[in-house]
């Protein structure tokens, strides 16, 4: 019963058993961690790669394509956005105690973006990727973020064309 209820508060509450594991001792922290790591993570993990490969390939209007792909041997999802000229490559690494750290979420690929704007995006996905909704869900915002971010471009674009 208590293996269930601790299953359950990983997959739909993570973040709060997440600030209840670092405020334990460092004894208990360790114990939980193992537990977690050989029973719990590897079952979310899974759980979680399965449902971002679920996405795969979505067209954005006429010129986008947003492509999901799963890497289960090193815990990874690796989301890209294609649009026109500019590409964004965002790969994300779950931790083997799964979810009792933070996932792991970084770009390998942009062209397109300043700097400036692309930190600001960063942050702002990182946030929003890091809370308590399962991956898929996340992955999908990922897609709606870069429909808000074509958005953004476009709006870059055309207050450049009116300054120069």
């Amino acid at each position: 019963m208590a293996c269930s209820v601790y299953f359950q508060c990983l997959s739909l509450i993570p973040a709060l058993v997440r600030e209840w594991y670092y405020n334990q001792p460092k004894r208990i922290r360790d114990a939980v961690d193992r537990v977690t790591q050989k029973y719990v993570s590897p079952i979310l993990i899974q759980q979680e790669l399965d449902s971002a490969s679920l996405l795969k390939e979505i067209n954005i209007g006429e010129t986008g394509l947003f492509t999901v792909k799963k890497h289960s041997n090193t815990r990874e999802i690796t989301a890209i956005y294609n649009i026109e000229t500019s590409r964004v490559e965002i790969c994300i690494r779950l931790p083997i105690n799964y979810p009792l750290s933070n996932t792991n979420i970084e770009c390998t690929h942009h062209v397109g973006f300043t700097k400036e704007q692309w930190n600001k995006w960063m942050l702002q996905l990182k946030t929003n990727l890091t809370q308590n909704v399962n991956k898929q869900n996340k992955i999908g915002q990922f897609n709606v973020f870069f429909l808000n971010l074509e958005w953004c471009y476009c709006r870059w674009i055309i207050t450049l064309e009116k300054k120069y």
